[in-house]
């Protein structure tokens, strides 16, 4: 149930990011508390492991600001949902190698398309990849 339910809310952050480059926060605070409300239910991870994958986001947000934004706050808030599904160690391995594909995109559209070095890429769908690769190799790609 958590696993689609995170598979739907990146999926849903995925498109927005790609269509309009910005996240919408009520959704995304709705999100925030569903993932809350399953993890009261199913009790899968503990407090402080939510805590903590909350915590993941909450840095890169900090960093968000004190960048002028370089990453963007609603990757950054993204990035504290999926760590109150996935709690700290499972957000860090889908951030970082979330990480590692937009780093093999950026350098593929500033090598083989001419794009800038300050051209921005959706960070979510990214994660979104990330995610399902993180549930694939976990549960023999069983949701």
């Amino acid at each position: 149930m958590e696993s689609l339910s995170l598979f739907g809310i990146l999926g849903f952050f995925s498109l927005e990011d790609i269509k309009k480059k910005r996240i919408m926060t009520a959704p995304l605070l709705a999100a925030a508390i569903a993932g809350l409300l399953l993890h009261v239910l199913f009790l899968r991870i503990s407090i402080w492991n939510v805590t903590g994958g909350i915590a993941v986001g909450a840095v890169m947000y900090f960093i968000s600001v004190l960048s002028g934004e370089k990453i963007g706050k609603g990757d950054a808030m993204m990035i504290a949902v999926t760590g109150i599904f996935l709690g700290f160690w499972g957000n860090i391995i889908v951030l970082w190698t979330a990480m590692f594909f937009s780093l093999i995109a950026g350098a593929v559209a500033v090598l083989f398309f001419k794009k800038g070095r300050h051209y921005e890429l959706p960070f979510i769908p990214f994660m979104f990849i990330s995610y399902a690769m993180h549930v694939a190799m976990n549960t023999g790609g069983v949701v």
